[in-house]
């Protein structure tokens, strides 16, 4: 966000280097009383993936500081690791709603599920690995037998994402933002 010191006028395009109104140098401003509805990366993140007010501006910052454009900056949040611990808490509140009397083993074995069959779906270009996937559902009992808990079940999914290498991020920025939204110093 942008603001004139001069008249205040607030813009929110990061391109303007000059007040439309008064033609004031705009100054970059990022404060607790920014419009989450005017941040599209905010506005396009799912209702489960919604942040705390602090978080946001902070990752505002972040995302000023890389000069990221918006649907940039909301695609690499969507494919950091929190998001995809997000992701997979909301696949399991879904299947609880769906089956609701279905013990913590199948409801794992249903998260593990869709997560292979979203792989079998929608490939990751260079890493495919459509024998192993199904292997895996095949063996989907004996791999959900060894869970202990939920975080096992996620774990075992960043594991697979690993090694399509879908954490990848050689600017280090995915490691920012991790930091920020798990409150990580």
């Amino acid at each position: 966000m942008k603001k004139c010191p001069k008249c205040g006028c607030t813009f929110y395009d990061n391109v303007l280097i000059r007040c439309i109104r008064c033609s004031a140098e705009l100054i970059d401003v990022v404060s607790s009383d920014y419009v989450t509805d005017m941040l599209d990366w905010y506005t396009m993140l799912p209702s489960f993936m919604k942040i705390e007010r602090d978080k946001i501006d902070r990752l505002e910052k972040l995302r000023l500081k890389y000069n990221l454009l918006q649907y940039k900056f909301f695609i690499s949040i969507g494919t950091t690791i929190w998001a995809l611990e997000k992701s997979q808490e909301e696949t399991l509140a879904v299947l609880k709603k769906a089956m609701p009397n279905a013990n913590d083993k199948e409801l794992w074995k249903h998260v593990l599920l869709a997560k292979l069959n979203i792989k079998l779906a929608y490939p990751v270009k260079y890493f495919f690995r459509p024998v192993e996937i199904k292997k895996d559902i095949e063996n989907i009992d004996s791999i959900v037998k060894n869970f202990e808990s939920f975080e096992d079940v996620v774990l075992y999914i960043i594991e697979m994402d690993e090694k399509e290498h879908a954490f990848f991020d050689p600017t280090g920025l995915k490691d920012d933002i991790n930091k920020i939204l798990y409150d990580l110093k």
